[in-house]
């Protein structure tokens, strides 16, 4: 899919991973991990955007229609940086440090919260995560340049550096489209980027989700979902901000994983696996396998799961959780690859019509039963008549056929 800008009106934002903090580490692998479509919630006070930025963010904070806006999302590392090392002191620098763009993004949402102070405000927003750009791109690199000479990178001066949200300057606007994608053909550059570079990364686990879809009767019928937004989204509410993969109860869904090890050195850890745990889903609707999938280098991995009947008419949101589980795993950073996958469930439409006729069926009966006087023979065929109606109805319902008190 060709490269295109979503809104050529607004400077494009550069965001700033760092991930010296255990808290912010995962942050990079969500990223890498995520479908595409997957929106994921970011957050960065007003203190670590530049002037132009946060004058970008304050007018989409303020104008709802102005949204969506693209994003390149950057990871950037001091030169033998470990983990557990102190933040640098100074601001990193174009020539010696290490850069690479992680995601093509665009801003979804904006809200602002007020701070202490007007530098302590927050910007929270939503990205919706799109392809992968050449991480070797000359686009890249002439990027991270102009925003050096623009003491517009993390770390350095608090007070005239110190930038985690910038914008791309107004003399390289002709690189935008080189800096946005749709393509996920570049993954796996990415990712042998951060071994190539020797950063805190490199021994990590990599995967990603490829896809989610429907598992049919005929596997020629199979259907790979996208993710949809909810109705109930609302621009610029913090807390109402969703894409979710629809999927209907009682349906068999699989989803699929991508593996890659980055460089001839690494050794993709032995027995390493992913864990997939249901999450926020209090009516059990995701059934899944107990057992974890284990990884395989340069491999794809199927999970398979069900959708469980609810009693309850309403749509339900659970999510799933997937995250890295190599054996033995005592460091307080995550092994490698994490992410989370939201549902929408909800009863088929068919399901909806037999249940509706079943009991206008039931009612017709009931009324005549009491309007008229049968005949005994027509009375029973009427009671099992409205029998069967009660039994065809719950299994329209629930999925499951009961007839009587033995179900």
């Amino acid at each position: 899919m060709p490269n295109s800008a979503t809104d050529p009106q607004h400077p494009l934002l550069v965001v700033f991973d760092t991930s010296t903090q255990t808290e912010f580490y995962a942050d990079v692998h969500r990223v890498l991990a995520s479908p595409a479509g997957a929106v994921l919630p970011y957050d960065y006070e007003r203190r670590l955007t530049t002037s132009a930025a946060a004058q970008v963010l304050d007018e989409l904070a303020g104008d709802r229609n102005a949204a969506p806006v693209d994003v390149l999302l950057m990871y950037g590392e001091r030169r033998g940086f470990r983990k557990g090392d102190s933040d640098p002191t100074e601001m990193l620098r174009s020539t010696i440090d290490t850069f690479i763009p992680t995601r093509s993004a665009r801003i979804v949402s904006v809200s602002s919260a007020r701070g202490a102070e007007p530098q302590r405000d927050v910007f929270k927003f939503h990205l919706e995560l799109r392809g992968f750009i050449d991480p070797r791109s000359d686009a890249v690199q002439a990027l991270v340049a102009a925003l050096e000479q623009e003491n517009a990178l993390p770390f350095g001066d608090r007070a005239t550096q110190f930038s985690w949200i910038a914008t791309l300057p107004e003399d390289l606007a002709a690189t935008r489209n080189a800096l946005v994608s749709d393509s996920q053909d570049r993954w796996a550059a990415v990712i042998d980027r951060f071994h190539e570079r020797d950063t805190q990364f490199s021994d990590d686990v990599f995967w990603r989700v490829r896809s989610v879809r429907r598992i049919a009767a005929r596997s020629s019928d199979n259907d790979t979902l996208s993710l949809r937004s909810r109705r109930t989204n609302i621009v610029g509410d913090p807390d109402a901000f969703q894409r979710d993969y629809r999927i209907a109860e009682l349906g068999k869904y699989e989803v699929s994983i991508q593996t890659h090890t980055p460089g001839p050195t690494q050794r993709f850890p032995a027995g390493a696996t992913v864990a997939f745990t249901p999450v926020e889903d209090e009516d059990g609707s995701i059934k899944l396998s107990p057992a974890p999938s284990v990884l395989r280098p340069e491999g794809n991995v199927a999970h398979r799961f069900t959708v469980a009947t609810s009693g309850s008419p309403a749509t339900r949101y659970p999510r799933m959780l997937l995250e890295t589980q190599p054996p033995n795993w005592e460091s307080k950073y995550p092994p490698g690859s994490t992410c989370t996958l939201t549902f929408a469930v909800r009863k088929p439409a068919w399901r909806w019509v037999v249940g509706i006729l079943c009991i206008a069926g039931i009612g017709t009966i009931a009324g005549c039963l009491k309007e008229f006087h049968l005949q005994p023979t027509i009375f029973a065929l009427c009671a099992v008549g409205a029998a069967v109606l009660v039994g065809v109805g719950w299994w329209a319902w629930s999925g499951q056929f009961k007839f009587g008190k033995g179900g």
